[in-house]
């Protein structure tokens, strides 16, 4: 059972696993991939915390988080908020389900009108991620 469908109440019993990967090479990219995201996500907070432009650095740890799911075999992701403790506009996209070309090509989050736990300049701090979707069977 992943982490997220424990948090979600789902099991991953009897669903389709992510297609493996075969070689070093393309575990050291996805690895990459995450550590990317990572980066740009501490980068984007301390700016966030200094008061200064963070959310083109946030934006940037999201898009690395889709292409890590992508590398990983997804096609679909879900946006997860952190239900009660989101603004109301993250916990409007709270469950939706979009794939991963169409989530690169929009970028729905972090949502820019994010109301969350505002800094001095009123910009908020959106927590939503993406998770992987997995069709139930």
């Amino acid at each position: 059972m992943g982490l997220f469908d424990f948090l979600k109440g789902k099991s991953l019993k009897g669903k389709t696993k992510q297609k493996s990967s075969n070689t070093i090479d393309q575990y050291s990219n996805i690895k990459t991939l995450h550590i990317e995201s990572m980066m740009y996500y501490q980068k984007a907070r301390e700016l966030y915390e200094r008061n200064e432009v963070f959310f083109p650095t946030l934006q940037e740890s999201a898009r690395f988080q889709l292409l890590n799911h992508q590398k990983n075999g997804f096609d679909r992701v879900e946006i997860l908020a952190a239900e009660s403790q989101s603004c109301n506009v993250c916990q409007k996209m709270n469950d939706n389900v979009l794939t991963i070309t169409t989530a690169l090509k929009n970028m729905p989050i972090p949502r820019k009108d994010c109301k969350h736990s505002p800094n001095e300049n009123g910009e908020g701090w959106c927590r939503c991620t993406y998770v992987p979707y997995v069709d139930d069977l």
